[in-house]
C-alpha cells in the first residue's frame, strides 16, 4: 500500500513540474518575441496609460539608447491618447502625470536637454505641485546644469522638493545647486541647501559643509551662523573659519582669542592642519629677521641658466638691500620633480606635480614662516600652487612666461613680460610714429603667440587699420616665399602664354606691397629669416614689428637699415643711466663666475620682485595677508627699469620701451605711451 502511495506521489510530482517548464518555456517565448519588435517593447496597455509601473520598471533596467527611444516611443503615444480625451478622471489626470515624469525622464537619459528644459519648464509653469513637479523640476535644472544655463529658480519650498525625491536624487540637486551658488560667490544660500531648518544640518551634509564654511568671506555670516548652531561639530568648523578671517582682517587679539576655544580633536585632518597654520600665523613676531621663499628647478639641467640668472637677480637683490640695513633671508627649495623609471601619464605627472608643489609651500610657511615666495620659472608648477597659495595665504610671485595664469586666485601674481600688452602699445607706437595703416601678421601656432596676434590685430582694428594677410607658421620654418608670395601677388596665376614668355625673359611678376609693417612675435633666428624674403619681395621699405623675443644677443648682428623695432623693459645690451649701477655691480660680482651671463629678464624682475617686497614690507604690509592686498593695489612704483603696476589677472607689469638695433647694439628709442 506504503509503495502504491509513493508511486503515485511521484507520478503527480513528475507532472506538475512538467507543467511548471512548459510555462516558463511558453514566458521565455513571449520575452524573446517582445524583445524583436521595435515598437512593442512595452505592453500595449502601458501606452494606454493603464500599467504605468511597468513603464517605470523598463525605463530603470533599459541600458542602452535604442532601449530608450522605444520607450520614449510608448509613452509619447500614451500621452497622445490623454490629449485626445477632453475630460479626465482623476485617475486618468494622476496617469498622465506620472507619464509626463517618465517622458522627462527618459529624454533626459537620451540627452534630449533642450526638450526637457522646453517641457519641463512649461508644466511648472501652470503651477502644478506634487511629485511630478519635484521631478520635472529635478530634471530641469540637471538639464540647464549640463547645458551650462542659469539655473531655474523654484517656487516651492527647496525642502519640499528634496522630500518628494530618491536619496540619490536628492544628493545629486543638493550638490549641482550647492556648486552653482559658490561659483556665484553666495556660500550663505549654498550652506541653506545642507538644512532641514536653520539651526539643523542634514543627515548625510558631510565634508560638503566644511567646502561651503571655507567660502564663506564674511565676519557677519559667520557671526550668525555661529549663533544659529548647537552642535559641537559645525560650531568648532564656523570658529576655525572665523578666526582666519580675523587674522587676514589683521585683528590678531580676537583671531588667537577664538582660535584658543576651538576643539582640535573636534576637526577634521584638513581642518587640523588649517588651524596648526594658523596658530604659526598668529604667533608671528613682525619685529623678527623677515623670509622670503624661492622655489626654482635647481636639478633641471635644461633650465640650469635661467636657474642661474635668477638667483643672480636675488642675489644682487639681497646685497643691496644689506647695505641699507634691511634683514631679509632667502629660504630656496627645489621644485624638480625626482626621476621615474617608467613615463608618467600626463594626469599622473600633474598629480605628482601639484602634491610636490603642496609639500614645499607647506614647509615654508608652516616650517619656516616666510611671508611671500618667489618662483617657479614653468607654467605646471606655477598653476599647481594655485590651491596651495589660497590655503596658506601666502603671496606667490611666479615668473612663468605664461599670461594671466594667477587670474583665479588672489594671491598668485605673475611678474614677467606681458607680450599681449606689448603687442597693443606696438600698434600704438606703429600708427603714431611710423604712419602705419596697413599690416601683415606671422605668427607661430603655439598658444601663447597666437593670444600676441590677436591683441595685435584687435588693436589694429580699433585704431581703425587693416589687417592685409595672417600666416600661421612653425617655428622652425627658413622658408617663407610662399608666405610672401600670396601677400604681394608675386606668384600669382597666369597663362601657359604669358607663362612662356616670363620664363623667355627669366623674370617673375612684380609683386605689390601694399602693407607698411610686418608684426613678428617670433626669435631673432626666424626674424633674420623673414627679413632674407621681404626684401625679395620688394617689401624692404615695410617695417618690422617684433616683442620681447628680439631683446637678445642675436639682433645685436642684424644691420641698422633693416627697419626694425621691438618692445621691452630695458635694452639687452646697451645700457642706460638707470642700470648704470645695477650692471656695474653685476659685472663685479659675477664677472668670474663659470656660469656667468649678462643680466637678462629674469635676472631683471627676480631683482625688482624682492626690491617691491622690500618697499612694501617697510610701508606697513608686515604679513601675509597685508603683502598680498599691497601687491593688489600696486600701482607706479619705482623699480630698476620703470615703475610697476599691479593690472589685474594677476599680472604685475613695468614700463615698456620701444627699442632698436643700432651699431651692433639694441637701444633704447623713447616711451610710446603717451600715458606713461
Amino acid at each position: 500500500m506504503k509503495i502504491l502511495q509513493l508511486r503515485t506521489y511521484t507520478i503527480l510530482f513528475f507532472f506538475l513540474f512538467i507543467c511548471l517548464l512548459s510555462l516558463s518555456n511558453a514566458k521565455a517565448q513571449s520575452v524573446l518575441s517582445t524583445s524583436q519588435q521595435e515598437a512593442d517593447q512595452i505592453d500595449t496597455r502601458v501606452c494606454l496609460g493603464d500599467n504605468i509601473s511597468a513603464a517605470l520598471k523598463t525605463i530603470r533596467s533599459s541600458s542602452s539608447d535604442s532601449q530608450n527611444r522605444e520607450v520614449l516611443f510608448c509613452l509619447l503615444q500614451a500621452k497622445k491618447k490623454f490629449d485626445t480625451l477632453s475630460e479626465l478622471t482623476t485617475e486618468q489626470q494622476q496617469q498622465a502625470k506620472t507619464i509626463f515624469s517618465l517622458t522627462l525622464q527618459t529624454r533626459y537619459k537620451l540627452k534630449q536637454y533642450a526638450q526637457v528644459i522646453e517641457e519641463g519648464k512649461a508644466f511648472l509653469s501652470k503651477g502644478n505641485m506634487g511629485k511630478e513637479a519635484s521631478i520635472a523640476y529635478f530634471y530641469v535644472t540637471l538639464s540647464l546644469y549640463e547645458t551650462k544655463q542659469e539655473l531655474l529658480a523654484s517656487y516651492m519650498d527647496i525642502n519640499s522638493i528634496f522630500a518628494l525625491l530618491t536619496v540619490k536624487q536628492q544628493r545629486t540637486l543638493r550638490t549641482i545647486l550647492i556648486n552653482n551658488d559658490l561659483k556665484k560667490h553666495r556660500p550663505m544660500n549654498a550652506f541653506s541647501y545642507l538644512e532641514k531648518e536653520p539651526g539643523v544640518l542634514i543627515k548625510d551634509a558631510g565634508a560638503k559643509v566644511l567646502d561651503v564654511i571655507q567660502a564663506i568671506d564674511s565676519l557677519d555670516d559667520i557671526r550668525e551662523l555661529l549663533s544659529t548652531y548647537q552642535d559641537s561639530t559645525i560650531i568648532d568648523s564656523l570658529k576655525l573659519r572665523y578666526a582666519n578671517l580675523l587674522l587676514q582682517s589683521n585683528k590678531k587679539e580676537e583671531g588667537k582669542e577664538v582660535l584658543s576655544q576651538i576643539n582640535v580633536t573636534a576637526l577634521y585632518g584638513m581642518e587640523q592642519r588649517n588651524y596648526y597654520r594658523l596658530r604659526l600665523y598668529s604667533l608671528r613676531d613682525p619685529s623678527k629677521e623677515a623670509k622670503i621663499g624661492v622655489l626654482l628647478p635647481l636639478s633641471t639641467p635644461s633650465l640650469r641658466n635661467l636657474v642661474n640668472q635668477t638667483l643672480n637677480g636675488l642675489e644682487q637683490a639681497m646685497q643691496d638691500l644689506a647695505k641699507d640695513g634691511k634683514k631679509w633671508t632667502l629660504v630656496i627649495r627645489d621644485t624638480s620633480l625626482p626621476k621615474y623609471r617608467h613615463r608618467l601619464s600626463r594626469e599622473a605627472k600633474k598629480e605628482k606635480i601639484a602634491r610636490h608643489m603642496h609639500s614645499l609651500v607647506q614647509q615654508l610657511v608652516e616650517g619656516e614662516g616666510v611671508l611671500a615666495i618667489v618662483g617657479p620659472l614653468r607654467r605646471d608648477f606655477t598653476k599647481a600652487l594655485a590651491t596651495s597659495a589660497q590655503e596658506y595665504h601666502v603671496p606667490i610671485i611666479s615668473f612663468s612666461l605664461t599670461e594671466n595664469i594667477g587670474k583665479d586666485s588672489d594671491f598668485l601674481f605673475r611678474f614677467q613680460s606681458k607680450q599681449t600688452l606689448q603687442a597693443e602699445t606696438m600698434v600704438n607706437y606703429a600708427f603714431d610714429y611710423l604712419h602705419a595703416k596697413r599690416f601683415v601678421l606671422f605668427s607661430p601656432s603655439d598658444e601663447q603667440s597666437m593670444a600676441v596676434t590677436k591683441a595685435f590685430g584687435k588693436q589694429v582694428e580699433a585704431r581703425g587699420g587693416t589687417i592685409v594677410g595672417v600666416a600661421y607658421i612653425n617655428p622652425k620654418d627658413r622658408d617663407f616665399q610662399n608666405y610672401f608670395a600670396s601677400f604681394t601677388g608675386g606668384y600669382r596665376r597666369v597663362g601657359w602664354q604669358e607663362k612662356k614668355e616670363l620664363l623667355y625673359l627669366r623674370e617673375r611678376v612684380k609683386p605689390i606691397v601694399d602693407f607698411d609693417a610686418i608684426f613678428i612675435p617670433v626669435s631673432a633666428r626666424t626674424t633674420y629669416s623673414l627679413i632674407a624674403f621681404r626684401n625679395l619681395f620688394n617689401a624692404d621699405n615695410t617695417w618690422l614689428l617684433g616683442t620681447s623675443k628680439l631683446n637678445t644677443k642675436r639682433t645685436q648682428t642684424f644691420k641698422n637699415h633693416v627697419k626694425l623695432r621691438f618692445i621691452d623693459t630695458f635694452p639687452y645690451s646697451a645700457i642706460p643711466v638707470y642700470l648704470h649701477d645695477f650692471y656695474t655691480d653685476y659685472w663685479k660680482k659675477y664677472s668670474f663666475s663659470a656660469e656667468q651671463s649678462e643680466p637678462t629678464s629674469y635676472t631683471i624682475y627676480a631683482y625688482e620682485s624682492l626690491k617691491i617686497l622690500n618697499r612694501l614690507y617697510q610701508d606697513g604690509a608686515t604679513t601675509p595677508s597685508e603683502l598680498k592686498e599691497a601687491l593688489l593695489n600696486l600701482k607706479n612704483m619705482p623699480v630698476l627699469t620703470g615703475s610697476a603696476s599691479y593690472i589685474g589677472n594677476g599680472e604685475i607689469m613695468t614700463s615698456v620701451h620701444v627699442l632698436e638695433t643700432k651699431g651692433q647694439k639694441i637701444l633704447f628709442v623713447f616711451p610710446p605711451n603717451k600715458k606713461e
